[in-house]
C-alpha cells in the first residue's frame, strides 16, 4: 500500500508499519519521528504517559542522560522531545528527532544515518535492570506527569473545563486524562511501566515520518533494516465514530476553596460526519465563542458583564462544543441565560458575512504557515493519518473558503446543551 499525495508520500514498509516522508529543499533541518499507534488502554494511561519521559533520556547503549546529550551534541545539535495523543478510540506515543541536513555537515557526515540509529536505540534498546526501567528514571518521569497534573488541577478554569468533559463523555469510551489520575502516577513502578511498554511495542503499528530537505530513502533504508528483523504481533486500529447522547441536561454543582466561580457547558452537535459539516462546526464555535469578537466575548463579557472569562471551543472528534467561563457566584443563572441566548442568535442566523469572513481570514492565516516548519508539516500529515483523509493544505483552504452562513446555521439548529458544571466557593448559597 503506497500513498502518493502532491509532496507527501506513505509507503507500506512491513507489517503494520509504513514510512511518510514530505520534502522540501526550503528546510535546512529534517525531522525524523516514530508514533506507536495502539488502542487506548485507560487502565495504562499513566504507566503509557510516563514512557514518553523514560524512553527519551537513556538507554542500553546511553545509559545516562548525559551521554544521550553528549550524543545530541555531536549530531550538531540535534534535539529530541517526545508527544502523546488521544484520538477517539486510538492513543499515540511519539518521539522525535529534529536535526541538521547532511548537506551542512561540516566533515560530509551521514548525519540522517546516525539520527535513525539513535533514535531507534532509545525507544527499542531501553535500559532496563530487575525486570524494570532504571528506578531513578522512573521516579523523574513519574514527578513530570504528576505536575502537569496538579497544574491542571490548580488551574480552575481548565480544571471545571475538565469536570465538564467527564460529564459529557461518562456514557462513551472517551479518555480524557492523557496523563492518568494522581492515583494511577503514584502507582507506577519500573516493572509495571516495562510490563506497558513489551505490550506496546509487541502490538503497536507503528508510523515513521520524515519530513525535510534531505533524502528520504536513508532514512527509509536504516528504519527497515533495524525493523524487519523484529518479531512483533502488532494490531491495527479501526478508528470509531464517536456519538454522544444528548437526551437530557446534566448538571453538577462543587465546592471549593476559591473566590471566583466557574461555569462551564458541554453542548452536542447533532450534525454529519463529513469533512465540510464539521469544518462548519469549526466556524459555528469560533462566531459564538472562540474569537475576540465572538458573540460571548462581545455580549457577555463586555456588553453585560457577567464573566471575566469566556470562551468556546469544538471538538472535532466527538463534535462537542465545551463553553468555559470565569464568573462571580451570583451571576451564574444569568451567565447561562445569557450563553444560550446567544447559541439562539447563532441559530436564527443573527451574524453576518463579517463574521465569517474573520473566521476564514484566521485559518488562512494559519494555514498560509503551516508549510514554513517541519514541525507544521508533521502534525498536518499525521492528522491526515489518523483521520485516512489525505487532503492538502490548499484544499483545505479551498474548504475553508467555501463554508456558507447557512452551514453555519445548520449546525447552530443541531447544538443542544448536554452538560453544566459549575464550580463554586465553600459555604455559597449559589446552587
Amino acid at each position: 500500500m503506497s500513498i502518493n499525495y502532491k509532496q507527501f508520500t506513505r509507503e507500506k514498509l512491513c507489517d503494520n508499519t509504513f514510512f511518510s516522508y514530505y520534502v522540501d529543499d526550503k528546510f535546512k533541518f529534517n525531522r525524523l519521528s516514530i508514533y506507536l499507534s495502539f488502542k487506548e488502554d485507560k487502565e495504562n494511561t499513566a504507566n503509557t504517559a510516563v514512557l514518553t519521559e523514560i524512553l527519551k533520556k537513556s538507554s542500553a547503549k546511553y545509559p545516562t542522560n548525559t551521554l544521550v546529550q553528549k550524543e545530541l551534541y555531536n549530531l550538531y545539535g540535534a534535539d529530541i522531545d517526545s508527544y502523546i495523543l488521544q484520538y477517539k478510540n486510538r492513543q499515540m506515543i511519539g518521539f522525535f528527532l529534529n536535526y541538521l541536513d547532511d548537506r551542512f555537515a561540516i566533515n560530509n557526515e551521514n548525519l540522517t544515518e546516525d539520527c535513525v540509529e539513535l533514535l531507534m536505540e532509545l525507544i527499542f534498546n531501553p535500559l532496563i535492570s530487575d525486570g524494570g526501567f532504571d528506578k531513578t528514571e522512573t521516579e523523574v518521569g513519574k514527578e513530570v506527569l504528576k505536575e502537569l497534573v496538579e497544574s491542571e488541577i490548580n488551574d480552575k478554569i481548565l480544571f471545571a473545563s475538565r469536570q465538564c468533559k467527564r460529564m459529557v463523555y461518562e456514557d462513551v469510551d472517551v479518555n480524557i486524562d492523557i496523563y492518568g489520575s494522581l492515583s494511577q502516577i503514584a502507582d507506577i513502578t519500573p516493572q509495571s511501566a516495562y510490563e506497558c511498554y513489551k505490550k506496546i511495542i509487541d502490538t503497536a503499528q507503528i508510523e515513521v515520518m520524515f519530513i525535510g530537505s534531505g533524502s528520504p530513502d536513508i532514512a527509509k533504508n536504516s528504519i527497515l533494516n533495524k525493523l524487519e528483523s523484529k518479531v512483533r504481533h502488532s494490531q491495527s486500529v479501526e478508528l470509531k465514530e464517536i456519538t454522544v447522547p444528548y437526551s437530557y441536561v446534566k448538571r453538577k454543582t462543587e465546592e471549593q476553596n476559591i473566590t471566583q466561580a466557574n461555569l462551564s457547558m458541554g453542548f452536542v452537535c447533532d450534525i454529519k460526519k463529513d469533512y465540510v459539516t464539521k469544518k462548519a462546526a469549526n466556524f459555528m464555535a469560533k462566531i459564538f465563542g472562540g474569537m475576540p469578537n465572538s458573540k460571548l466575548f462581545k455580549n457577555v463579557r463586555e456588553k453585560e458583564s457577567l464573566c471575566y472569562y469566556c470562551g468556546a471551543s469544538y471538538k472535532n472528534a466527538t463534535n462537542v462544543i465545551f463553553v468555559d467561563t470565569a464568573i462571580e457566584e451570583k451571576n451564574k443563572e444569568q451567565a447561562e441565560t445569557s450563553i444560550l441566548r446567544e447559541l439562539q442568535a447563532m441559530q436564527n442566523g443573527e451574524f453576518g458575512e463579517d463574521d465569517i469572513n474573520c473566521v476564514k481570514l484566521a485559518y488562512n492565516s494559519v494555514l498560509s504557515r503551516m508549510t514554513d516548519s517541519v514541525g507544521g508539516v508533521e502534525n498536518w500529515y499525521l492528522m491526515r493519518i489518523l483521520e485516512d483523509d489525505y487532503i492538502t493544505i490548499k484544499q483545505e483552504m479551498d474548504i475553508v473558503n467555501s463554508i456558507t452562513k447557512e452551514q453555519i446555521v445548520n449546525v447552530a439548529k443541531n447544538t443542544h446543551l448536554q452538560s453544566v458544571y459549575f464550580l463554586k466557593g465553600r459555604d455559597s448559597n449559589v446552587k
